[in-house]
């Protein structure tokens, strides 16, 4: 077992077992649409939904997936469920779509869902594989709303600009600003490049005041095999 797919076996949890904080999934998202808190806020809810209905879908059905087939049955159930909420997104917060573009289909290719759906869903009964996907769902929901807000600051200054985006539209047209003249400070933030340096930091601040978690401090120490010397020639059979 590989040390990724330890840790996300391990209890979720919102900061400990973090799944960008800790296992390092589903960054691209994270880095691309986090610019504003309204994106990070949308798309962190999306995901969220997508995560807690295909969990309960697969772990109702677990005893029904053949193993051989069962990465494919999750991407299938995880598209499914992201088609719906892109559908929804586009009928009642189409604004807000276009400002989250192609990140909210490729939900379902965010391996953070794809893992989980693996190590937990897959292993347990319904009641706790929704506790487990709302704890990881809340965790990445979190995190892209606190590292959203964190890039708006720097780029403009403000916080919760387009607010209006997470409302459903009406008949109305709703405006959205886009470039105040109030974002002058670092729009170098802006950049991906940045994006993930930044990212870099906070995650060293957070192995500094938490520290690196021992995963691996339950299992069970390895013996090595005895060695057995051998002299002279070994005779062929």
């Amino acid at each position: 077992m590989s040390e990724l797919q330890f840790r996300a076996s391990q209890p979720p949890a919102v900061w400990r077992n973090n799944p960008v904080l800790v296992q390092l999934l589903g960054l691209s998202p994270l880095l691309a649409i986090s610019t504003s808190l309204v994106n990070g806020v949308g798309l962190g809810i999306a995901t969220l939904m997508v995560l807690v209905l295909a969990s309960i879908t697969i772990s109702l059905c677990q005893r029904l997936i053949n193993t051989e087939w069962r990465f494919a049955i999750f991407l299938f159930v995880l598209a499914v469920y992201t088609t719906i909420i892109d559908i929804i997104m586009q009928r009642y917060f189409y604004a807000l779509y276009r400002e989250l573009g192609i990140y909210v289909p490729l939900v379902c290719c965010n391996m953070a869902l794809l893992l989980h759906l693996e190590t937990q869903a897959n292993q347990q009964p319904w009641p706790l594989a929704i506790r487990s996907s709302v704890l990881t769902g809340l965790g990445y929901l979190l995190c892209l709303i606190g590292f959203a807000a964190l890039r708006e600051i720097l780029i403009s200054g403000q916080l919760g600009e387009n607010w209006q985006l997470l409302l459903p539209e009406s008949d109305a047209r709703i405006d959205v600003t886009s470039g105040s003249a109030s974002a002058d400070l670092f729009r170098f933030v802006r950049m991906t490049p940045v994006a993930l340096i930044l990212l870099g930091l906070i995650l060293a601040l957070r192995n500094l005041l938490a520290g690196e978690p021992d995963f691996y401090s339950d299992e069970q120490p390895v013996n090595p095999a005895p060695r057995a010397r051998v002299t002279g020639k070994i005779q062929p059979s």
